[in-house]
């Protein structure tokens, strides 16, 4: 029988383990935002992993709002949602103009909520349906943006730089132009 003192090694041990690992993740986190200079944006790639972590915290904090709106504005083959000067959401078609059939009841209530302020400080800028995915824009920085998106299938949207996967449909993107 091992007495209880033989246990405290291995304890210590893994206390160890686990504080290396945490300081080799902030040496390599350090490492890599040296290492990913942008010049062409005027910045770090730093940047956009910073608006990435906004753009999850307000798909949290809106979460039901967000899954709502999309669900309807899914039904639409391709869109793009602005905010008029009073801040209330318009629908414009692919020709510009405002959409006749614009949502109603508690999907307008969300989408309405989408553009309201976020406890979190991130704004939704605008949004865009596409034939492959709902598209929420959430921050712009040099010559690129950041945002979430709903792919409609699974794989079917590419041409960004960065994508992560939130809930299997859903992800965090950011696109930085090559510019």
């Amino acid at each position: 029988m091992k007495s209880s003192t033989a246990k405290y090694p291995t304890i210590i041990k893994t206390i160890i383990a686990i504080a290396a690992a945490i300081a080799a993740a902030f040496v390599l986190r350090a490492l890599y935002t040296a290492a990913t200079e942008d010049p062409s944006a005027g910045g770090m790639t730093s940047q956009y992993q910073d608006m990435m972590v906004k753009s999850r915290e307000m798909f949290v904090e809106k979460a039901d709002d967000i899954q709502l709106a999309t669900m309807e504005l899914l039904r639409l083959p391709s869109a793009e949602i602005m905010t008029d000067a009073s801040g209330a959401p318009k629908i414009l078609t692919p020709d510009g103009a405002e959409d006749a059939a614009p949502l109603a009841g508690d999907a307008a209530d969300s989408l309405a909520a989408l553009f309201a302020p976020y406890d979190c400080g991130g704004r939704v800028y605008n949004i865009e349906v596409t034939p492959e995915a709902v598209v929420f824009y959430t921050g712009y920085y040099g010559s690129g943006c950041v945002g979430f998106l709903y792919e409609r299938e699974l794989g079917t949207v590419s041409g960004y730089t960065e994508m992560f996967e939130l809930s299997e449909n859903w992800k965090i993107f950011y696109l930085m132009s090559e510019d």
